[in-house]
């Protein structure tokens, strides 16, 4: 299936991303947005993308702002749409003392992923920031409480943008052989469409 994926656009939309957002509802099933996209902008995706839409808040943005562009924020939850189980966890860790914004201490990510235990399993996490990685700065490090996740649940694709790649980049998670679900894990940038494998 194929999944329309908008992410850090951060003010600037082009007349071909637009072009791109009114095709996906030929081509795709399901529309996630990761953060960083400014209301002006949430609102073209919502008038343009008629595929069901859901999104988590990035660290540039302010608490309720995609509920005002008409968007479910799944932040903490897990919900049932376009046929999977998705999940989202939004933000990024704290880097500065902002309180108006989605930023969480590595603790705060572990409490958001123990909500989310008591909740349906996710085919798809959908995330603003990336798995833990200490080799980062730490704005970019991403959550623990990603991680765990992606242990406990081994959900076949974790999405998440923050990272400005040039282009998607796959990495792929197994942890462990004991026959449970292969993890990929996909950075996304600006508008994309990406293919992935079924994932039910």
């Amino acid at each position: 299936m194929n999944i329309l994926v908008v992410s850090d656009l951060h003010w600037d939309l082009s007349q071909k991303e637009v072009s791109l957002l009114k095709m996906a509802n030929d081509t795709c099933a399901l529309c996630v947005c990761l953060g960083d996209i400014p209301l002006d902008q949430l609102r073209i995706v919502f008038r343009n993308v008629l595929i069901p839409t859901v999104g988590v808040l990035g660290n540039h943005d302010a608490f309720g702002l995609l509920g005002h562009a008409g968007i479910e924020d799944i932040h903490g939850r897990s919900v049932r749409v376009a046929g999977l189980q998705v999940a989202g966890i939004g933000g990024c860790p704290r880097y500065k003392d902002d309180f108006d914004r989605p930023l969480y201490s590595q603790a705060d990510s572990l409490a958001i992923e123990r909500e989310l235990e008591q909740q349906p399993p996710a085919d798809l996490l959908i995330c603003h920031s990336s798995p833990f990685d200490f080799r980062q700065d730490r704005a970019h490090r991403g959550f623990l409480g990603i991680s765990r996740y992606m242990r406990r649940v081994r959900p076949a694709y974790v999405i998440h943008g923050h990272d400005h790649d040039d282009k998607a980049y796959r990495r792929g998670y197994s942890f462990t052989n004991q026959g449970r679900r292969f993890t990929t894990v996909v950075c996304s940038y600006r508008v994309q469409v990406l293919q992935v494998d079924t994932i039910a």
